[in-house]
């Protein structure tokens, strides 16, 4: 009897360490979100909405795949017909994406003009500081790029993820295509979404906001349809291939 008494008492001290254990934590736990200040916090549920956004993406991408698979495994006479039109279908989105053909949708034009300068009494270093430069325009690209920009062109030359740019003076010259080159205005052409696009580059510490403080002068159109030329110079590696070959 005194044994089963003391296990009994054991037990009963055990969950009672375990459920103080188990409110403390979950004490600790309320204490650190509430501890937050108001841009961690705003930071978290910036970084958790993303992360749904990236998973319901993904999890319509997995549809989409599972979809035509299904369509293609089916066993029929007109198999062979679906395979070439899906092979149709993916040569089309290559194409786009790889500048081969000109292109179309929604998006915005980007247009920077250098700020006003004396270059006769002006110093060197402010008539520098009011000129869009080549790094400038390729730090505008980055930023296009990872607000969604699906295709990119300056002007009337089609940009690509190969494409390099060069200062030539009061010009942009394009590494891939030498004798190209583009002066101001320069007028960034980016299809995507036009208030994504927008607030992206207005964004607090964007390059534009800071060509802005550099005087430069900056507008941007949101349009429902713009028209991109095809590219000058296609891609064609030299170099790399598939990994499965």
């Amino acid at each position: 009897m005194i044994k089963n008494t003391s296990k009994f008492f054991i037990l009963l001290a055990s969950i009672l360490i375990g459920f103080l254990i188990v409110v403390n934590v979950g004490k600790n736990s309320i204490n650190g979100f509430f501890n937050m200040n108001s841009i961690e916090y705003k930071d978290a549920i910036e970084e958790r909405n993303k992360l749904y956004y990236d998973i319901t993406a993904l999890s319509e991408d997995n549809y989409e795949l599972i979809k035509r698979i299904a369509l293609l495994d089916v066993d029929d006479d007109g198999n062979s017909e679906k395979v070439v039109e899906h092979m149709k279908e993916q040569l089309d989105i290559y194409s786009l994406l790889s500048g081969v053909d000109a292109t179309k949708g929604s998006g915005i034009i980007l247009t920077i003009n250098d700020g006003d300068y004396n270059i006769h009494t002006d110093s060197q270093d402010e008539v520098n500081r009011k000129t869009l430069h080549s790094a400038d325009a390729a730090l505008i690209l980055n930023e296009l790029r990872t607000a969604g920009a699906e295709a990119i062109a300056i002007n009337n030359y089609r940009v690509l993820n190969t494409t390099g740019l060069v200062c030539a003076w009061a010009f942009i010259r394009f590494e891939e295509n030498g004798n190209d080159m583009e002066g101001a205005p320069f007028k960034f052409y980016a299809i995507g979404d036009p208030d994504q696009l927008e607030a992206a580059l207005l964004a607090e510490g964007s390059h534009i906001n800071e060509l802005l403080i550099r005087k430069l002068k900056i507008t941007i159109d949101k349009y429902d349809e713009m028209e991109l030329p095809k590219a000058v110079k296609s891609i064609s590696p030299k170099f790399m291939e598939r990994a499965d070959n």
